[in-house]
């Protein structure tokens, strides 16, 4: 639904390579919204996740999605497919939706999906991860 899709600004991070990044662009070059770029740097990932709502998930390939621990960090939910290894987490930790069984329409009312709880589940979860923690906790032991 094109119409639904363009109440969002959708950015796109990760193309390796210019040809892939033309490809992209390519499938969606009739959408004023939604703008692909080939990486993005640490500096640009702060000012990115400050502004963003949501963190989409579109890698099926990932052991345990960078992106998505990053993101989670800075308080941002996740929405992910049931074909990543964190659906099961984000979705037990109430950090987002598997997006492939989420009413869509839905996201932008953000009373109606708890928002603020999200964020505040996802900063949470990404501590499970925090590598400063998990030394403490080993070095306890």
């Amino acid at each position: 639904n094109t119409e639904f899709f363009s109440n969002f600004e959708i950015y796109l991070y990760g193309a390796n390579s210019h040809s892939n990044l033309n490809l992209v662009q390519d499938m969606f070059c009739e959408f004023d919204n939604v703008h692909c770029f080939l990486t993005i740097t640490d500096d640009e990932i702060k000012e990115v996740m400050k502004d963003a709502t949501y963190h989409i998930l579109l890698s099926r390939c990932e052991g345990m999605p960078m992106s998505c621990l990053e993101s989670l960090s800075y308080s941002v939910p996740q929405l992910v497919s049931d074909e990543t290894n964190i659906l099961t987490e984000v979705v037990e930790n109430n950090c987002g939706f598997d997006y492939l069984n989420f009413p869509l329409e839905k996201l932008s009312d953000l009373q109606f999906v708890d928002y603020e709880k999200m964020c505040y589940s996802s900063l949470n979860l990404s501590r499970k991860y925090d590598w400063e923690i998990i030394a403490k906790r080993f070095y306890s032991l």
